[in-house]
């Protein structure tokens, strides 16, 4: 690399054999690897490397190009991989530096722990001789490069010559993957926070799995739930589970704990243990004396693990790292005490330090990054405890000039968070803000933290700086936001956004907008100003809610419900038939059917309860008895037979064996036509997995469904299955009455404005994206579709929300933007068309929100790629686009696509 032997290199790579290839390689030269995460801040990267004096840095060719401080000399990993190895490994003393790790800071600042290679072989080789790992023995690699845990991960293994199986980023929270690799390779060892071997248990459950070959379990991190032993015997019989407990500041671990069933009664949480080998721990109270047993006080590890210090931080390391009876000591700032018998007890931190998801927090970073913006007078962080034992951050700010809690307080809660993202870390950027005219202070003068977390834990009518609604139309807007948003009391200055709305969200409000106030409210409008305050002011300025300017002048037809025809044949709806035609194995891509198909883990499910509840939703849901008969029509059935749901027993097959049934399950279900002329055009299955663990299969035929539908069959199935005597209130309307009444939109004039806005736009639509292809659509008899894709880690879904509500997006439009952004790569062509799917349920009845049949219909998006802007403008510009569109979608994009062939021969 250029580096010499004591020389920091950073290492900014994603997950994979690149990244532990450069660590190797790095140690080899006689240099020691300062881990970055490739989603750190540009910012926080930066002052890491200059903290570090680093000057090499190893990364990709994709994060070669972004800048870089001055004088760093940037390598290509796959360029450096490819240069002659060395003869040999340069040799360093004991003493020298492996590794430095950065952690989150109380002044602000980051702070790089410098580990020794003596320090870090210390527990290595403990863990190793305590716990029997072997050459035979793989781990999966679940943590990241930056956080200390992946030091045992890669060099516990390696150095006894065992495997470690690496996840990609893609793939690094999916608790599903983690059990297939599980499986795949024979992991026998587990290392990892418990959050995260929570997750794996969950999945295992989920999965009915009592058979993993994990031998040996390593937690750490943070607090270790009494029920985690049981669970994971449970899913992996005879698994050993080991409690260990330190800091990075102690190269990893400094105690252990062997964790067997049944627990001790006594045990209110997993204590750490004992010290591992050539380590120490004494407990001391404020005058630096020893403290007896039980007494609680500061726990200092002393002996071979204690690191160098912090790495350009000198001030620090004399606080933090101190000499006395012989021996280095690194003072924790944690609170523990001893029992009689040695244990140490871990009862938490003293400071503001705090553990979020594993991750080791100082409130004071994040604070100090704060006050380093502008508008901020005073800044307080705290943790707030949520269900489940989920803990979040909660920002309390005190603005440098006042505001209150209306649009300028929410414009600096936005301000706040970006401000934030570019310089921190997602997991220390608060979920919850407070905006103050001060800070609350106790009778001596400090911040009264506890009063802070009292008022982010009250309601929202309770919480400071709550405006109640005003006006008459922000009261009955309010009332409509509480009632389709699902929240609690609304106030004039809360924004839609912050709610958790988007364009499907939106779309519901403004049909209720619609049907309870009868204002005809542009979904543009709804986003262009998101609080009720702002919304109810435009719509006031036009003479009030019941004006001609206001209402729906155009006017929708007006659905009578007709109950005594709704078994009368009647027609299918545009997507519907395009549905139905699509079957037609002489059509190219033809002979296919658009189904949803979804699995359901579940335990200890009364089969015969679920039955008849499953009976009443089809009583009730009058699309669940639909048949489409030969001459294009459909008609709902009067009566029909109880459904059956076939059960297959798979509980006494080997692992592999049931896997394979499922899966057959799967592709049969997922693929399956059902003929559309008969009853039922839905197929639910029910696997016997063992253990009282259950897993439904629900297939539907799109021909009677939506997505929305989905969600009302989901919630009534459930309802009448926990209440076998549950009432739910009548409906009415029917599918049947809706599609009638549609037929009359034509006849409208806002069918005609509709009409008249796309015809407009129809010459001006680019062709479709022109893709290549690996063979041609008139080859392929049989169509069969296999879905792509990848989740998104919660944090970072969470962080690109929040991104997006700054700039007003919604989440469904960040993907609407990456989708056209991927189709770009691949198409020849850069501005082309693409149809996104929508729900489109007109509020022509009150009840339109309640019933089942297929809504869907088409938009048509413009994609014009000006790779002279950035993707944020992309993405605000197809928002725009979007929103208008969906403001005239009586005519929809089916009956657009056709006026496009006419056109176009």
């Amino acid at each position: 690399s250029g580096g010499t032997p004591g020389e920091p290199v950073a290492v900014v790579l994603p997950r994979g054999t690149a990244q532990i290839t450069a660590v190797l390689g790095i140690l080899a030269t006689g240099a020691f690897y300062v881990p970055i995460g490739t989603g750190q801040p540009a910012l926080r990267r930066d002052r890491i490397l200059q903290k570090a004096a680093v000057r090499f840095v190893i990364t990709d060719a994709v994060r070669g190009q972004v800048p870089w401080p001055d004088g760093t000399v940037v390598l290509d990993v796959a360029q450096a991989i490819g240069r002659e190895p060395l003869p040999a490994p340069v040799a360093v003393a004991p003493g020298e530096t492996a590794y430095v790790i950065f952690t989150s800071g109380s002044t602000g600042e980051p702070k790089g722990v410098e580990v020794s290679h003596a320090a870090a072989w210390n527990t290595i080789k403990a863990i190793n001789t305590i716990y029997g790992v072997r050459d035979t023995d793989r781990a999966l690699a679940v943590s990241a490069l930056d956080f200390d845990l992946s030091v045992y991960d890669i060099f516990g293994l390696l150095a006894v010559g065992g495997s470690l199986v690496l996840l990609d980023d893609a793939s690094h929270r999916d608790a599903a993957r983690w059990l297939s690799l599980i499986e795949a390779h024979g992991i026998t060892l587990w290392n990892s926070v418990p959050t995260l071997l929570e997750m794996l248990l969950v999945a295992a459950e989920g999965q009915g799995r009592r058979d993993l070959p994990l031998r040996q379990t390593l937690l750490s991190g943070d607090w270790i739930g009494l029920d985690l032993p049981q669970r994971l015997q449970n899913v992996a019989p005879g698994c050993r589970l080991a409690a260990l407990g330190g800091a990075t500041e102690a190269a990893i671990w400094s105690n252990y704990c062997d964790v067997t069933l049944p627990l001790p009664g006594h045990w209110i949480s997993i204590p750490y243990g004992r010290p591992l080998p050539s380590q120490v721990y004494r407990v001391l109270d404020t005058l630096g004396r020893d403290c007896p047993d039980w007494v609680p006080g500061e726990l200092w590890i002393g002996g071979s693990g204690v690191a160098k210090g912090y790495r350009g931080s000198p001030e620090l390391t004399a606080q933090r790292f101190v000499e006395a009876g012989g021996l280095r000591w690194y003072r924790t700032g944690d609170q523990g005490r001893f029992w009689p018998d040695g244990t140490i007890e871990f009862l938490g931190r003293q400071d503001f330090q705090v553990k979020i998801r594993g991750h080791r927090i100082e409130l004071g970073e994040i604070e100090a990054a704060l006050l380093r913006h502008s508008e901020v007078g005073s800044a307080v962080v705290t943790v707030v405890e949520g269900d489940k034992g989920s803990r979040h951050l909660a920002g309390h700010v005190v603005p440098a000039a006042p505001v209150g809690r209306g649009p300028a307080g929410d414009g600096l809660e936005r301000k706040l968070t970006d401000h934030l993202v570019g310089q921190l870390p997602d997991f220390m950027v608060p979920r919850i803000w407070n905006i103050l005219p001060a800070l609350p202070l106790t009778a001596n003068g400090k911040v009264d933290r506890k009063a802070l977390a009292a008022l982010v834990a009250g309601s929202a009518d309770e919480a400071p700086g709550f405006a109640a609604p005003e006006t008459e139309t922000e009261k009955r807007l309010a009332a409509i936001w509480a009632s389709v948003l699902g929240t609690g009391p609304v106030g004039r200055h809360d924004s839609f956004f912050e709610l958790g709305g988007d364009s499907l969200v939106g779309t519901r409000l403004v049909a209720a907008v619609h049907r309870d106030m009868h204002w005809q409210l542009p979904l543009e409008k709804l986003f262009a100003t998101p609080t009720v305050a702002e919304l109810a002011a435009g719509m006031d300025a036009v003479s009030g809610p019941d004006s001609e300017a206001g209402s729906d002048a155009a006017g929708l037809p007006a659905i009578v419900p007709d109950p005594a025809s709704l078994h009368a044949p009647f027609p299918l709806t545009e997507i519907q038939h395009a549905y139905w035609v699509g079957r037609n194995r002489e059509l190219e891509l033809g002979n296919v059917a658009a189904l949803f198909y979804y699995e359901l883990d579940c335990a200890h499910l009364d089969l015969a309860a679920l039955g008849r509840a499953w009976a009443r939703v089809v009583a009730r849901h009058a699309m669940l008895r639909a048949v489409i008969l030969p001459d294009g029509s459909q008609r709902i059935l009067e009566t029909v037979p109880d459904a059956t749901f076939p059960t297959a027993d798979l509980s006494g097959l080997s692992p592999q064996a049931r896997q394979a049934a499922l899966e057959a399950v799967r592709r049969d279900m997922s693929t399956r036509m059902l003929p559309a002329d008969r009853w039922p055009l839905f197929d639910i299955r029910v696997s016997l997995l063992g253990g009282g663990k259950q897993r439904l299969h629900v297939g539907f035929d799109c021909l009677i469904v939506d997505a929305w539908s989905l969600s009302l069959l989901m919630r009534d199935w459930h309802r009448f299955y926990a209440e076998g005597d549950a009432s739910l209130p009548e409906v009415p309307l029917s599918f049947r009455d809706y599609v009638l009444a549609a037929q009359a939109l034509p006849q409208t004039a806002r069918y005609e404005r509709d009409r008249d806005y796309w015809l407009n736009r129809l010459d001006t639509l680019p062709p479709a994206p022109d893709l290549p292809l690996a063979k041609a659509p008139s080859d392929i008899e049989t169509p069969r579709f296999r879905r792509r894709g990848f989740t998104l880690g919660k944090t970072a879904w969470d962080a690109l929300k929040r991104r997006a509500r700054v700039h007003e997006i919604t989440a469904s439009g960040v993907l609407a933007a990456v989708y056209a952004e991927v189709l770009g790569q691949w198409s020849r062509n850069q501005a082309f068309t693409i149809n996104l799917t929508l729900f489109n349920r007109l509020p022509m009845h009150a009840q339109v929100e309640d019933i089942v049949g297929d809504f869907t219909s088409l938009t048509l998006l413009a994609v014009e790629n000006d790779h002279e802007e950035t993707f944020l403008a992309r993405a605000v510009h197809k928002q725009r686009q979007l929103l208008r569109d969906l403001d005239h979608r009586s005519y929809n994009g089916v009956l657009a696509l056709r006026e496009i062939a006419r056109r176009r021969g």
